[in-house]
């Protein structure tokens, strides 16, 4: 089954691959996407289902064959949208808890880090100015260089090429694709909400280097990564501590008003001062006595 899923998939890529150098030749722009038969919408889900299920698969080859089926699909702009969507779906869903078998967070780690390497091969692919300044656009409104952070926590110590790459499409994104190539009009809005974040976290020198450096060394991406993980990690020890002190705080709430709520018990009785008759001799009692006595 692996074997003609393979064999069906590399035709396809080679095919495509193909049909891009055809274009480029014929003097057109080298990028031609996957284009679904049928109807748009329903043949266009069918396509991207195929793909993001080669991702799944413990079989290597292919899933590197579906990052890069999807990673050409994107290159049509009816199925560009959709795979970046999915992808950061993927990115940003809750993990497994740690608690659980590794051998069941594996198959879902590996899923996670195959969506983050398509975003960064659709950033990094040298598209036409119109093209990339869509992507750059549509990352924008899904806030997606958060979502790259985490896939370079999944990178950390596992994935070098996977870690370089991720540095390399978040300076992509804050400094817009071809501006100083082709001098276009990206939108700059766009590109200074994710330069201020990175600034942010790496620091004016750091920053700086990297904005500045074409093509971006390998040791300069590493450098960034590692920074860019430890400021991670500390936002995450920080949300912890909040995490668990809103937790107490709840908790100590939810004690107080279950208390609030008890009911209240009903008063003790409360013990008589007044003697009883039994507890009282009258005279007439004390004169029966006595004459019961005689």
């Amino acid at each position: 089954e692996d074997d003609g899923a393979l064999c069906a998939a590399t035709t396809l890529r080679s095919l495509q691959l193909a049909k891009q150098s055809f274009v480029g030749d014929a003097g057109g722009a080298g990028m031609v996407g996957v284009e679904p038969t049928g109807a748009s919408g329903s043949g266009s889900a069918v396509v991207l289902d195929a793909f993001f299920h080669l991702l799944k698969s413990p079989n290597v080859k292919l899933r590197f064959e579906g990052m890069e089926l999807l990673s050409i699909a994107a290159q049509n702009h009816q199925l560009l949208a959709p795979v970046i969507r999915r992808c950061l779906e993927t990115l940003e869903a809750s993990e497994l808890s740690f608690d659980d078998d590794p051998a069941l967070l594996q198959p879902e780690r590996r899923l996670k880090s195959s969506c983050g390497r398509i975003l960064c091969n659709i950033v990094l692919s040298p598209l036409p100015a119109e093209q990339a300044e869509q992507v750059l656009l549509l990352l924008d409104r899904f806030s997606a260089h958060l979502t790259l952070a985490k896939h370079l926590r999944l990178c950390d110590g596992r994935d070098v090429p996977g870690s370089i790459e991720a540095v390399k499409t978040l300076r992509r994104m804050a400094v817009g694709p071809y501006v100083s190539i082709h001098g276009t009009g990206i939108n700059r809005a766009v590109t200074q909400t994710v330069s201020a974040w990175l600034r942010r976290r790496v620091g004016d020198e750091l920053f700086e280097a990297l904005i500045d450096s074409e093509p971006v060394m390998d040791e300069l991406a590493l450098n960034v990564a590692s920074v860019l993980l430890e400021k991670e990690r500390v936002k995450d020890d920080a949300e912890a501590k909040a995490d668990d002190e809103a937790e107490a705080e709840a908790r100590a709430r939810a004690a107080v008003e279950a208390a609030n709520r008890a009911p209240t018990p009903p008063p003790a009785p409360v013990a008589s001062t007044t003697p009883t008759r039994s507890e009282v001799l009258t005279d007439d009692d004390v004169g029966a006595g006595a004459g019961g006595a005689r």
